[in-house]
């Protein structure tokens, strides 16, 4: 596992939304009544929201868009969606110039970039939703080769330098061995097929 970027829900400055339990609140007061961009149907934005629906109880209207550029812009613009689950990376510098204001971070804990915001999972436990990048090999490379490979790969990601370099891209550094590695993504797949299928989400 080299690491792992959180989503991040945000809202125009404007929003009268300024926590997690102000949307949470809305959704289930007036389901479908709040409506959230997406950059097309099962990405990350998508099933964040998905899931944000499912772990609260509430409902909302998912409004796809072709990229992550047009459905930020969306929201921006304010041209119908009132939130937005955006990879952190691109919401970043909306939130720095004040033009979005950050309710929290769908990782499970906070993230190092931006501390002050609270993870959506301190108000909804259990909720936890990040892009994960990792190293693979094919199937049968032998495994004292692996070993030695995971070995110089966590060194190299708990450098401090290059722990540094990920955190300013807003990726959390990983360093998961080959055995965590496989019980987190069969832990992954196991929980957004369950996600998808409770959802009955179609991707064209």
């Amino acid at each position: 596992m080299i690491g792992s970027m959180p989503n991040i829900l945000v809202v125009r400055a404007d929003s009268p939304y300024k926590s997690v339990q102000d949307v949470i609140a809305a959704i289930k007061a007036r389901p479908d009544a709040v409506s959230y961009a997406s950059s097309g149907n099962g990405t990350s934005q998508h099933l964040s929201g998905v899931f944000f629906e499912q772990t609260s109880g509430g409902k909302m209207v998912h409004v796809p868009y072709k990229s992550s550029a047009e459905s930020l812009n969306a929201l921006l613009g304010n041209q119908g969606p009132e939130i937005i689950f955006e990879n952190l990376a691109p919401a970043l510098p909306h939130i720095k110039a004040g033009k979005l204001r950050a309710l929290g971070v769908t990782s499970e804990k906070r993230a190092s970039m931006l501390p002050e915001i609270p993870a959506i999972s301190e108000t909804m436990p259990g909720f936890s939703v990040v892009s994960w990048q990792a190293v693979f090999a094919p199937a049968g490379v032998p495994k004292p080769i692996v070993d030695r490979l995971s070995g110089e790969l966590i060194k190299a990601i708990n450098d401090p330098a290059m722990k540094a370099q990920l955190v300013a891209q807003g990726i959390e550094p990983g360093g998961m061995t080959p055995a965590e590695l496989g019980a987190f993504q069969k832990a992954e797949v196991e929980k957004w097929a369950r996600v998808v299928k409770a959802a009955n989400i179609k991707v064209d």
